[in-house]
């Protein structure tokens, strides 16, 4: 078995370069570490043996990082964020379209957001820190359409609007638990209830 190790004199303690390629025995490129030509800004790619990048590490021009996974198409799968200090996770689909996000808002609020082939939110569930919560399902131009949500005492509402958002019909408890249904004109002013 060859012996690998190297001398103390022959490791530096410090390497400075703008950039590193790793190759495999047949002089592909398998990885490289460096700087973009676009803005400086660092990162760090591995490919596969096709030449397709199948994970990127980089840091964008505003400082952000991203962790980002490929397929053997080279198309991005999984992205790992951070935007303005807020975590967020995406899942595209085999075509590179967003399907999927979970991220915190700009309120610390928790989302997990469905999209559609267009890439439209389409189903939504929140989660706010006073432990409010809600499901949003949205039409597909991303205008919410149907709201259920519970309050953090645990009080639960649906609401129905058009797709101007004007609210149509709402179902609630009463303080005492009892249900009330209303429904209201294309201005959304209240026009039958019940009780």
């Amino acid at each position: 078995m060859a012996d690998h190790s190297l001398n103390p004199e022959q490791v530096q303690d410090v390497v400075c370069a703008r950039s590193f390629k790793l190759v495999d025995s047949d002089g592909r490129i398998r990885a490289d570490l460096g700087l973009s030509s676009e803005d400086g800004s660092p990162g760090f790619t591995m490919y596969n043996k096709g030449g397709k990048a199948i994970v990127k590490i980089v840091t964008s021009a505003d400082g952000n990082p991203a962790f980002v996974l490929f397929d053997d198409y080279g198309k991005p799968r999984i992205g790992l964020h951070i935007v303005d200090g807020r975590p967020r996770l995406d899942l595209a689909d085999e075509k590179g379209y967003l399907r999927l996000s979970l991220f915190t808002s700009e309120e610390q609020e928790l989302q997990l957001t469905f999209y559609d082939m267009d890439e439209k939110p389409r189903v939504s569930l929140l989660m706010k820190l006073d432990g409010e919560s809600g499901i949003f399902l949205a039409d597909k131009d991303g205008i919410h359409r149907c709201t259920l949500t519970i309050t953090p005492d645990g009080k639960p509402s649906l609401k129905m609007t058009d797709e101007y958002t004007y609210s149509r019909a709402e179902l609630d408890l009463s303080d005492l638990g009892n249900p009330e249904l209303r429904f209201n004109n294309e201005s959304g002013n209240e026009f039958f209830s019940i009780p």
